[in-house]
């Protein structure tokens, strides 16, 4: 049972992708929201690059988690697929291994998506928010990349051990 999930990579990411956005009603707060958490998970995983329904997926995970939460249908969607390109692009310059690279991505990235989102609130919406407050799951999610990143190593070695 337990090889099926690893040889399974896919439906394997899809389930567990699944339950973490329906658990983002109740686990979700102030300081760690899942959504990146998904993102950073669809950024460490190394997508088949010839399988065009991975990024059909991924919208459609973001399209559900729009709907759970009750936002603009795409945000989520906009997200992932940002992730998903920067992934892609990691993997076709051949940077993908090489963490401290794919790190300083994933860096510029998130703090780029935070500043768009921060001024989107502040101008068009005219909410004052605290700066360090939004910051804050992003600071987690970057300090979260590493252990991340070593775990989905570990369960890739394994696999491997399995085939």
């Amino acid at each position: 049972m337990g090889t099926f999930f690893f040889k399974n990579k896919f439906i394997f990411l899809n389930l567990c992708i699944f339950i973490i956005i329906s658990f983002n009603i109740t686990l979700s707060n102030a300081y760690f929201e899942l959504h990146l958490l998904i993102a950073l998970l669809i950024f460490i995983v190394k997508w088949d690059v010839e399988n065009w329904t991975v990024p059909l997926c991924i919208f459609v995970w973001g399209i559900y988690q729009d709907i759970i939460l009750g936002v603009s249908l795409g945000y989520s969607s906009l997200i992932f697929l940002s992730y998903f390109l920067l992934n892609q692009l990691t993997i076709h310059l051949g940077i993908y291994e090489t963490k401290n690279i794919k790190f300083t991505l994933f860096l510029f990235l998130s703090i780029f998506i935070f500043i768009i989102e921060y001024l989107f609130i502040y101008y068009k919406l005219a909410i004052h928010l605290p700066f360090f407050i939004n910051f804050l799951p992003i600071l987690i999610i970057i300090l979260l990349f590493y252990p991340t990143e070593i775990l989905y190593s570990l369960i890739k070695n394994s696999y491997e051990k399995i085939r």
